[in-house]
C-alpha cells in the first residue's frame, strides 16, 4: 500500500491519486489528493480494494507516472525509519527502478533528501546521550556528510578534555582561497559535555561562511586550536592568509 509521508493510504487509479475521505465497514471513500489545494472534486469508492463507483470529474490532467512515484516515496520513508543508510543511497534506491516520466515527475531531489532527513530525525530512536567526554564513542554514520563525506576531521581521543574539529574537505579548500579568516566562539549551541563551539569562517564569493566547527571542553583550549588545525591543513593555507580572531 502506497503512503504519504505522514503515512497515510494512498490510492492510484487511471493516472489520479487519492486518500481516504471516509470509511464505512470494507467501503471507503477517496477523494482526489488535489482536493484541498486544487478544489479537484474527483472522488471514487473501494470495497476491498476494488473500484466500484466513480464520482465527480476531476479539474486536471491525470499522470500515469504518480503511481510510481508515490511508490518510491513510499520505499524512501520506510527505509528512512527502518534503516540505518544514509540518505543519498536511500533516495537513489528510490530513484533506481523508476521510469524515465517517473523521474521527470519527481520533486528537487535536495527536497528528496530534505524529506527523508526529516523523517530520520522524527523517528528514529536517538543514541543514548553520553555522560563523560572520554567513554563517548561516536557511531560512523555520524563522522560524514549526507553525502558521505568526512566531516569529522579530528578526535584528541578517549580522554576528558577531549577536543573534535569538524570540516570537509571542500570547506578546506575554501581557506586555501581565503583572503581573510574569521575566528568566533559561542556558549549557545553546544552539546551539554562540552564548554565551547569555536567557528573558523572565510571569506568565499562575497559572503562569510563557516568552514571549521571546533567543540571545546573548555575556553582556554581555544588558543590550542591553531596548532591542531595547522597541522591537519597547513597545505590548504598560503601565508597571505590574515587572521582576524573575536573570541566571546
Amino acid at each position: 500500500m502506497m503512503e504519504t509521508i505522514k503515512g497515510k493510504p494512498i490510492f492510484e487509479h487511471q493516472g489520479y491519486l487519492y486518500i481516504i475521505n471516509k470509511e464505512s465497514g470494507d467501503k471507503i471513500i477517496w477523494c482526489c489528493r488535489n482536493y484541498r489545494h486544487g478544489q479537484c472534486r474527483g472522488r471514487l469508492h473501494t470495497i476491498n480494494g476494488q473500484v466500484i463507483q466513480l464520482v465527480g470529474t476531476h479539474n486536471h490532467e491525470p499522470i500515469h507516472s504518480l503511481g510510481e512515484v508515490a511508490e518510491a516515496r513510499t520505499q524512501m520513508v520506510h527505509l528512512a525509519k527502518k534503516t540505518i543508510n544514509t540518505t543519498h543511497d536511500i533516495v537513489a534506491t528510490g530513484v533506481s527502478k523508476l521510469s524515465d516520466h517517473g523521474i521527470a515527475s519527481l520533486p528537487n531531489l535536495q527536497n528528496l533528501k530534505r524529506t527523508v532527513q526529516r523523517i530520520r530525525q522524527k523517528h528514529q530512536n536517538p543514541l543514548p546521550l553520553p555522560t563523560n567526554r572520554d567513554s563517548f564513542v561516536i557511531d560512523p554514520l555520524y563522522i560524514k556528510t549526507n553525502r558521505d563525506r568526512t566531516f569529522l576531521q579530528f578526535d584528541s581521543g578517549p580522554i576528558d578534555q577531549r577536543m573534535l574539529i569538524f570540516s570537509t574537505k571542500k570547506q578546506l579548500k575554501m581557506l586555501k582561497n581565503g583572503n581573510h579568516i574569521y575566528l568566533d566562539g559561542t556558549f549557545d549551541v553546544v552539546p551539554e559535555l562540552y564548554f565551547q563551539l569555536y567557528t573558523i569562517h572565510v571569506v568565499y564569493l562575497n559572503h562569510i561562511l563557516p568552514a571549521v566547527y571546533v567543540l571545546l571542553p573548555g575556553k582556554y583550549f581555544a588558543t590550542s586550536i591553531f596548532q591542531t588545525f595547522l597541522s591537519l591543513c597547513l597545505y590548504f593555507l598560503r601565508q597571505k592568509t590574515k587572521f582576524i580572531q573575536n573570541i566571546v
